[in-house]
């Protein structure tokens, strides 16, 4: 009967204890309110009362310790309203996200100014208004803030800069005015309307990321360069900036640079063919010079450079710079918008090492083409344009073997185009529009014998067939329009060619639309008049700035545009195939858009790039896909609460050189943390908790310098704490490294360092800690316990901000220093250690429980007994 008795107890007991909730009954009242506020929708309808929020609520995440939520995310429904004042009253939250909820108005919450623990506030694409609060610089803890892609206006508070964790500032998107302050965080602040100049202090910064552009600032930005700075990414395009670019030092790992439309003078400066640049913009400025040789500045288009001084030129032969004449080496002989008439004389001949020659603009200026020309055997650039010159396209232009560009248009030329100039080996452009050319397009134009170029033929009066062998060119530019082609023009295209601009309007092609396959990179397309068949499907994947097919016999529903990358769904379905196909990326399906429909995949709102991939806390199993590193733009990646997801991490990811916010938490991972993620150099955020990883910490890691918070807790990794963490390149990120099996000392290097959060709780660490605090230090967060510490309390000098200090479980001695009655703790726990004296009185020392101090030496005194 007692056995019977005692099982029954066992059993019950056990029940009792499957079955109790997790969540805390406060967080979760507060977060049925805010389903409530918003008219209980769709996206919430896991958020039920007899449900538990921390295991069974979508977007909802909890302490693995205090199960009081530290997450909430509400993202891409149909939720109208201003954000509710009840976020407010979830006092441990770290991470909050309101996002692509167009709906959602109102200004900022004030509510928020009480998240003293927010680490994550991203509140972007929504319809906010009102200004951008001051309170938020009362969130200490922030790393990461984004406003982006709202309405709000007004000025940037100067207080955001006393975040002292700060790792990014997206306020792009927005109609925010006045001047930029000081900042120190990679800056995202395009599409506003901000003036003034750049703060000279801005030049003290080391910026990873600075986005100024389309604003209309004015002044000098070269502080913002430097060549010992670490800086990857500026974008300074379509202001008012005006300095000279001449003696600008770049930093040596820059990646990408847009400082177009601005009035920036001076010229290139050698060095930059020292920098590996992935992309460059300097066009639509005032520059001058020659385009140094040397590095990635050739492997750019023209469209790089153009509309930049008459004097800017590109040095190598080849080149396509065809927007304005360079200067020559030696005699340069230009006549522009003058009262010239006659005909251009013989004596251009005499001058043998002639570069460039240009008569344009000068309509009094008549007769044939010089033959003396002909002598120029130097001549690389040729302009005879908006003349009035007569008779045929001279063959002997085709001997001039170092041009890279002939203009003869806007003149009365007739006859029809000599085929030799397809022996032009260097040519990069060739304008023959606006003239009376007859005849049709020779055969050898789809032969050229170098460089493929530009072909400007409009407005003439050509016809017969366009050739088939021009389907074997990849023209960049071909402008056929306003004459008398027939037939097929088909072959001009093809998905693999890099074709950007076509123009056949105002001819009588007849072709099928329907099967033609177009460049993936086409920009503008004209093909009104004539042309049958349909507008295929592709077209809507083509990245088009213009557009017109009107004036045709086409037929057929107008494809509806899909966003998404035709490359990117192609590896996002490869990821989902395998994984197995399951449920959780069921809304992943190959005929519906991903930037639009696809569960927890976000999209560049201007390339249409994926920039950003979450999978969370479903039945997915195996390693992460190699196929991740195949995003190439890539800037948040989270796989998180996938228990059963296994295998070491995955090499791929050290090619998403993008990558800011990078989360594999909560999962199975084993091997090592891997030396290559030191080579992400943009990354803010860094969370590998929760598994199973062995092995040391590589020390690589604080070269990372723009990391704000670094998570390897909760894993099984050994040896001691890197030296090199107390020397982080950049920011000094939160440190949370505990439930490990770290040995060793702290390094008296990490006293540099000056964490808002550092936690090596549950480790073996022994020695000293006293180096982690400091008078002047902003450290607010320390935890220690359970560790083999033994240094003396009594002069430690504790941070005035202070406000959860967790030291138990060691061998600390020494007493309680009467400055902690200063602080305004929210936390303490000094129990089982060595402590001895009486405990101080004031401040808060007394609110806390006699828990917080027990199992010392000889520690009296309130809340314990009284001293003898």
């Amino acid at each position: 009967m007692k056995t019977l008795f005692l099982s029954l107890l066992i059993s019950t007991l056990l029940s009792l204890s499957l079955s109790k909730e997790l969540c805390n009954s406060h967080d979760k009242k507060v977060l049925l309110q805010i389903k409530k506020h918003f008219g209980d929708p769709y996206l919430l309808a896991s958020w039920k009362s007899d449900t538990d929020c921390c295991k069974d609520w979508y977007q909802v995440e909890c302490d693995s310790t205090t199960n009081r939520i530290t997450s909430l995310t509400i993202f891409a429904g149909n939720l109208s309203g201003q954000i509710p004042a009840a976020v407010g009253d979830l006092p441990y939250l770290q991470n909050l996200v309101f996002r692509k909820l167009t709906d959602v108005t109102g200004p900022i919450q004030p509510a928020i100014a009480k998240l003293v623990h927010l680490n994550f506030l991203r509140l972007d694409h929504l319809n906010l208004t009102g200004t951008v609060p001051d309170f938020l610089s009362r969130l200490k803890n922030l790393t990461f803030l984004d406003l982006s892609f709202n309405g709000l206006s007004g000025s940037i508070p100067s207080s955001l800069a006393l975040l002292p964790n700060l790792g990014a500032l997206h306020l792009d998107r927005n109609k925010l005015t006045g001047s930029i302050p000081e900042q120190r965080t990679d800056l995202y602040l395009s599409h506003n309307k901000l003036t003034g100049k750049i703060p000279a202090s801005l030049g003290n910064i080391d910026f990873s990321v600075i986005d100024l552009s389309r604003n209309m600032i004015v002044g000098d930005a070269s502080m913002l360069f430097g060549l010992n700075k670490t800086t990857q990414n500026v974008y300074l395009s379509r202001n008012m900036l005006e300095f000279s670019l001449s003696k600008v030092a770049f930093p040596s790992g820059l990646e990408n640079l847009d400082i177009s439309h601005n009035k920036i003078f001076g010229s290139i400066p050698p060095q930059m063919t020292q920098i590996p640049l992935q992309s460059l913009n300097v066009s639509y400025n005032r520059l001058c010079g020659q385009i140094p040789v040397g590095g990635r500045l050739q492997s750019f288009d023209f469209s790089t450079y153009f509309h930049n001084s008459r004097t800017l030129i590109a040095a190598r032969i080849g080149t396509r710079l065809s927007v304005t004449p360079p200067p020559t080496a030696s005699l340069l002989s230009q006549f522009l918008r003058g009262n010239l008439s006659g005909q251009i004389p013989a004596a251009v001949g005499d001058l043998p090492y002639l570069q460039n020659l240009v008569f344009r603009k000068l309509t009094d200026v008549t007769g044939p083409i010089q033959p003396a020309i002909a002598k120029l055997v130097h001549l690389n650039f040729l302009r005879l344009d908006h003349l009035n010159l007569t008779g045929t396209v001279p063959d002997f232009l085709s001997r001039l073997k170092n041009l890279t560009f002939l203009d003869l248009s806007f003149n009365g030329l007739s006859g029809s185009i000599p085929s030799s100039l397809a022996l032009l080996p260097n040519l990069g452009a060739l304008h023959l529009d606006r003239n009376k050319l007859t005849g049709s397009i020779p055969e050898s134009f789809g032969k050229f014998k170098g460089s493929v170029p530009d072909l400007y033929l409009s407005h003439n009066k050509l016809t017969g067939k366009i050739p088939a062998s021009l389907g074997n060119m990849d023209f960049s530019v071909i402008d056929l329009s306003r004459n008398m082609i027939v037939g097929d023009a088909s072959m001009l295209f093809g998905l693999n060619k890099t074709t950007r601009n076509v123009y056949l309007s105002r001819n009588m092609l007849e072709f099928s639309l329907s099967k033609v396959a177009f460049p993936s990179g086409l920009e503008n397309l004209d093909i009104s008049h004539k042309i049958f068949g349909s507008i295929p499907p592709q077209m809507t994947q083509i990245p088009l700035q213009s557009l017109n097919v009107s004036y045709n016999r086409l037929c057929g529903q107008i494809p509806v545009g899909e966003l998404c990358n035709s490359h990117d769904k192609k590896v996002l379905l490869q990821i989902k195939k395998h994984f197995g196909d399951p449920y959780l990326l069921a809304s992943w399906q190959s005929d519906t858009d991903c930037c639009k429909d696809w569960y927890q995949v976000e999209c560049d709102s201007t390339t249409n790039r994926i920039t950003s991939l979450t999978i969370f806390a479903g039945n997915l199993s195996g390693q992460i896909p190699a196929a991740v590193g195949d995003l190439p733009y890539l800037q948040n990646l989270v796989f998180r609460k996938l228990t059963d997801v296994t295998g070491p991490i995955q090499p791929a990811i050290a090619k998403l050189v993008h990558l800011n916010f990078l989360r594999l938490d909560h999962l199975n991972l084993t091997g090592t943390v891997p030396g290559f993620l030191s080579r992400l150099k943009s990354l803010t955020f860094l969370d590998l908790s929760f598994n199973g990883l062995s092995g040391s910490i590589p020390s690589s890691l604080a070269l990372l310098p723009n990391l704000g918070a670094l998570h390897l807790d909760r894993n099984r990794l050994t040896g001691s704490i890197p030296e090199s963490f107390g020397k982080f390149k950049g920011s000094v990120p939160d440190l949370y490294l505990s439930h490990n099996k770290l040995t060793g000392k702290i390094p008296a290097s990490l006293g540099n360092m000056d964490f808002s959060v550092i936690d090596l709780s549950r480790n073996m660490i022994v020695g000293d800690a006293s180096m982690l605090f400091g008078l002047n230090k902003t450290t607010r967060n320390v935890y220690l316990s359970r560790n083999k510490l033994e240094f003396s309390l009594s002069k430690v000098a504790f941070p005035s901000g202070l406000e959860n200090l967790d030291i138990s479980h060691n061998k600390i001695f020494g007493s309680i220093p009467p400055q902690m009655t200063q602080i305004a703790l929210q936390s303490l726990n000094v129990s089982y250690n060595r402590l001895c004296g009486k405990i101080p009185v004031g401040g808060r020392l007394q609110s806390f429980d006699f828990s917080t101090y027990f199992h010392n030496r000889c520690l009296c005194g309130a809340p314990l007994q009284n001293c003898k």
